[in-house]
């Protein structure tokens, strides 16, 4: 084959080459752009899940706080009761 044959097929090989790495780059590139974004929704997700998890722990506390402050009340309010039968009986 003729040198200058080469020389064009060489030519066009090489245009070839360059259109396909600046589409493979620009690919990378939107693929980076995916990722961080991805990054920031799993992070968002994750600070959320933390805050939610604060939260609920607050709750069963309060929860837990409330059970005990009922069962003292009844407690209380048994004992009233006691005390007003006692007074009742010794009239």
């Amino acid at each position: 084959m003729e040198d200058s044959k080469v020389a064009v097929i060489l030519e066009d090989l090489r245009s070839q080459f360059r259109v396909f790495g600046k589409g493979l780059q620009t690919l990378n590139e939107k693929s980076d752009r995916i990722d961080q974004k991805l990054e920031a929704h799993i992070e968002e997700n994750r600070r959320q899940f933390d805050q939610n998890t604060l939260e609920h722990r607050q709750i069963a506390q309060d929860l837990r706080q409330n059970a005990q402050e009922h069962r003292l009340m009844m407690q209380m309010i048994k004992e009233l009761n006691e005390e007003q039968n006692k007074l009742k009986q010794a009239k």
